[in-house]
């Protein structure tokens, strides 16, 4: 099972800087091409942690209104607390991502119990955060 883990998270890094890469060799119309992950990829992370028994509804803008970086810093955000929620047991997590006139507004909300909490969680979802100011 952690190996596994590694093996994901390992996939997922290297996704990422290609896609990075990508972006910084291809047009503004090219990033909108899915190169990146964006708050239309939230609905998949959902089916997957569902699937892996934490049961996520996902209310979110519409992807087209935000731009590529806030969108992608939102689902990084929403990424880290869903695996945070994991950590804590099976239960149901709700995520809420409201496009507000000059901010997203990222909620994620989980019925669990804080036990199982890995408190590093906490430092990786600041660390996001502090990446839009």
């Amino acid at each position: 099972m952690l190996l596994e883990q590694a093996e994901e998270s390992a996939r997922t890094v290297m996704a990422d800087a290609r896609r990075s890469l990508a972006l910084l060799t291809h047009d503004v119309e090219e990033q909108h091409s899915g190169l990146l992950p964006d708050l239309g990829s939230l609905t998949e992370l959902a089916r997957r942690h569902t699937a892996a028994g934490l049961e996520v509804s996902v209310r979110a803008a519409t992807a087209t209104q935000v731009r590529p970086g806030p969108a992608l810093l939102a689902h990084r955000l929403v990424e880290e607390a869903l695996a945070a929620a994991h950590d804590c047991g099976a239960g149901t997590a709700e995520v809420a991502v409201d496009d507000l006139d000059d901010a997203l507004h990222v909620v994620v909300t989980h019925d669990g119990t804080s036990s199982g909490l890995r408190p590093e969680r906490f430092d990786r979802l600041r660390e996001r955060a502090g990446l839009c100011r």
